[in-house]
């Protein structure tokens, strides 16, 4: 059997992996112990909500921010020194791309 490697957790000293197969044992031992028994709407299909907006807010609840909020938050945290002149255009550039891109302009 292969064994791939999925990242389950991220801890603050590093990644804990768990293989595929450990997560699927995990998951068997909770069907076995019936703690998946009576969740709500069980039977039946599941409601996908497929709208943007949607999806964005719930990325956002979790964590997520797109690569341009990302982009522009590293920039705020660089000091304006001479030393970091180059990165600094380097996010604006990247910075702008995003922008341009996401606004059809490019």
């Amino acid at each position: 059997m292969e064994k791939s490697f999925l990242i389950s957790a991220y801890a603050p000293g590093g990644y804990h992996m768990k293989s595929s197969w450990q997560i699927e044992n995990l998951i068997r031992e909770a069907i076995e112990a019936g703690e998946f028994d009576n969740l709500p709407g069980a039977g039946k299909p599941l409601e996908i909500d497929t709208n943007q907006d949607v999806m964005q807010s719930k990325l956002r609840d979790l964590g997520f921010v797109p690569k341009e909020v990302h982009l522009r938050k590293q920039l705020a945290l660089l000091e304006n020194t001479p030393a970091n002149f180059k990165l600094r255009q380097e996010l604006m550039i990247e910075i702008d791309i995003l922008t341009q891109t996401r606004l059809g302009k490019i």
